[in-house]
């Protein structure tokens, strides 16, 4: 299960540095990334959000319509 959630983690962040693309908000230390991924309950397409703080720590998250779900309760998936 960790090697799943682990190689899932390394296909966002390759996901992000070829797809998605950085918004910055009105400050230089904080960084945006949009990609999606599969809800893995009601296998709907969800967005999920990758924000990158000043210490370079990562903070993952699926943006779901009625709020947040844990990254490790999501698949994965390439936009084609």
């Amino acid at each position: 299960m960790s090697t799943k959630i682990l190689l899932s983690l390394i296909g966002a962040f390759m996901l992000v540095g070829t797809q998605a693309g950085a918004t910055d908000y009105n400050d230089p230390n904080f960084r945006y990334y949009r990609v999606t991924c599969i809800d893995k309950i009601t296998h709907t397409n969800v967005w999920f959000d990758i924000s990158r703080e000043w210490d370079y720590t990562w903070t993952s998250r699926c943006n779901a319509v009625n709020g947040y779900l844990d990254v490790y309760k999501a698949y994965w998936r390439e936009e084609r």
